[in-house]
This record gives structure tokens, C-alpha cells and sequence, in this order.
């Protein structure tokens, strides 16, 4: 169980204020062909080879209904090997993930049940170009990455490149849970070769190795509080109630059940209706009401009234009901008082 605060104002009346050759060779031009093309493609796909991996990216624990984007970054890691002084070319196709897309590629999806949350990885740290693949529909859209491996004199190297990840913004209604998505087999296709193949479209067509790796986030459960003031305004005398009324606005996680309830202000009253606003030594004794009717004092303890409800990840807003009954009218001046509104959820 966990609580938020706010704290509520109260202004009480105020009294004042992507050749042929000769015949005879004929058949040798042919053989040279034959020959040249076999050398290319073991030159390309069996005289290097290439170890990959991912790490794993956690975007750990997020609250949507702030409605903002969530980053988070993981790692790609290959070590190449093959002829000296040559350069490799890797291209970490990625695909759409076990949770899948929306239909176009990017934004994919983890999954919580049904529940739906939706991310992108991309090659850049401003997050502006999606990292895809080369063998899905959206290629020309979302390429892959094209990363060059100078192997050196010794026919080896290792390097490691950031994945950036981001949450999209917006998501306020996503519901309270573990979410994920697994990046394996067709989803995740390493293919690699020299340099002198061509891009990653051709190199992918060769095959390649499939690492695994998971994305995953936590939604919690969150609630926060805004409040507007319950202003009784200015009157000449307390000789008559006087009513007046304010607003909490609860933000909580969707599908979070929530009670709000109301302390007893600075005076620690002890019941709801003997709450009291003061200037000095003087005060004026007030309650506050779930009803317009008041006739639910609203306190923070079980034996009171106190408001609930069921978290739809946007902002609702409750009424509270303030009202001072007839009393002596105490002398002129600006009256207040604080209480807090507590959240559980």
C-alpha cells in the first residue's frame, strides 16, 4: 500500500479583504567464370565468420500517466574473424518481437496479457532513426544498421555498438503490470560478410547466426494529487452557513483502486466538521463534505466518508464540499487552514 500528499488551502471570509573470346577459348572463359564465382562466394560467406550478441534492455520501472516517453539503451556486441586487413560488414537485422507491431513495423509491442506497451529501438542517441531489418516489409523505411569491421593484420576485432530504446509517450491508460518482448530467431538475424559482398540487403541473403535477447518494463502502481482551494469568499458575518466548494484532481495507474481521504487540517481536529480556519488567536469552525447535500463529513479514517475509485490513467476530478455553520462571527480578518489529502492506492 502505498500514499501521496497534497496539501489543500482554505481561505476563510475575509471582512476586508537501401567478350566473349575467340571461339577456340570458349569453353576456358567459361571455366574462368565458373571458377571466379565460386571464389567469391567462399570469399564472402564461409572465410569469416562472426560471434554476436545483445544484452538485455530493462527500462525498469515507469509511471505513464505522466504521459511522458521512457528511454532506456542496451548493447550489440560482435567478434569477427577472417583474412587479415579485410573489413566485414554485420548487419543485426531486428525484427518485430514475440509481442509483435502495430501493423507497420515500428512502434513494436510488449505484452502484459492483453495489455499493450509500445516501443522502438533506434540507431541513434537522438532516437530519430529506427534500427529494422533487411528481410521485413519495412526495409526501405526502417533499415538496418550497416557496421564495418576492420579485422587488421592479426584477422581479428570485436566491437560493441548502443541500441537505444524509447517507451512512446502517451501510453497514460496502460495497466499495471510486467510487460515484455523476446527477440529471437527470424527477429534477430546476424548476418555478415566482407565488405566487397555489398550492402546489407545482399549480405542478409546469406544467413546468418540468431541471438536472443528480452525487452521489458514494470508499470506501477502511481497516483499523484492537484487540488483548487475551497474559497468561502468574504461576508460581513457568520449570523448564516456559509458554503462553498473545492476540487481534487487523482491521476492514478489504470485499473488501481484508490481512497482519498482529508486530515484533520493544522488545528488536528478530530472529527470533520470541527475543522477551524485561524487568524491569531481567533478561528472559525468549518467542515468538509462528499455530497452537496453535506451529509458525508469527508475524514481520513474508516468511521467517515472517504472517496474512491478505480484509476483510468488521466486525471479525475472530485468535488469537496466545504460549509461554515451560524456561529459568533469572530473579528475581521483573513482566515485559513492546510489539510492534507492523502491517497491510498
Amino acid at each position: 500500500m502505498s500514499s501521496r500528499f497534497a496539501r489543500f488551502a482554505f481561505r476563510a471570509p475575509h471582512w476586508r479583504g537501401v567478350s566473349r573470346a575467340a571461339r577456340g577459348l570458349r569453353g576456358l572463359a567459361g571455366l574462368a567464370l565458373t571458377m571466379g564465382f565460386a571464389l567469391a562466394a567462399a570469399d564472402g560467406a564461409l572465410a569469416q565468420t562472426c560471434q554476436s550478441q545483445f544484452t538485455n534492455i530493462n527500462f525498469g520501472s515507469i509511471d505513464p500517466t505522466t504521459g511522458l516517453s521512457n528511454d532506456g539503451t542496451g548493447t550489440y556486441s560482435v567478434q569477427c574473424q577472417g583474412l587479415a586487413n579485410r573489413t566485414v560488414r554485420v548487419c543485426p537485422n531486428l525484427g518485430s518481437g514475440s509481442g509483435g507491431d502495430t501493423g507497420s513495423g515500428s512502434p513494436r509491442i510488449m505484452l502484459n496479457g492483453a495489455s499493450q506497451l509500445l516501443f522502438t529501438f533506434f540507431q541513434d542517441a537522438a532516437r530519430s532513426l529506427v534500427w529494422g531489418s533487411a528481410v521485413w516489409p519495412w526495409a526501405a523505411q526502417y533499415p538496418v544498421p550497416q557496421f564495418d569491421i576492420a579485422l587488421g593484420p592479426t584477422g581479428q576485432a570485436s566491437q560493441s555498438f548502443p541500441i537505444y530504446a524509447r517507451i512512446l509517450a502517451g501510453q497514460n491508460t496502460a495497466a499495471a503490470g510486467a510487460y515484455s518482448s523476446t527477440f529471437s530467431g527470424g527477429h534477430t538475424l546476424i548476418s555478415s560478410g566482407y565488405s566487397t559482398v555489398g550492402n546489407c540487403a545482399a549480405i542478409s541473403a546469406l544467413g546468418g547466426t540468431h541471438p536472443s535477447f528480452t525487452v521489458s518494463a514494470t508499470v506501477a502502481r502511481a497516483c499523484s494529487l492537484a487540488t483548487s482551494s475551497v474559497d468561502f469568499g468574504t461576508r460581513g458575518g457568520l449570523a448564516a452557513t456559509v458554503d462553498a466548494s473545492g476540487q481534487i484532481r487523482v491521476t492514478c495507474t489504470s485499473g488501481a483502486s484508490y481512497s482519498i481521504g482529508l486530515d484533520g487540517g493544522l488545528s488536528g481536529a478530530p472529527t470533520p466538521t470541527s475543522r477551524k480556519m485561524v487568524k491569531g488567536a481567533n478561528s472559525i469552525t468549518y467542515g468538509l463534505y462528499g455530497d452537496a447535500a453535506r451529509a458525508q463529513p469527508w475524514f481520513n479514517t474508516a468511521a467517515f466518508f472517504q472517496s474512491g475509485g478505480t484509476g483510468t490513467g488521466s486525471a479525475q476530478t472530485l468535488t469537496v464540499y466545504g460549509r461554515i455553520p451560524a456561529q459568533t462571527t469572530p473579528p475581521p480578518g483573513v482566515y485559513t487552514d492546510t489539510v492534507v489529502v492523502v491517497v491510498t492506492y
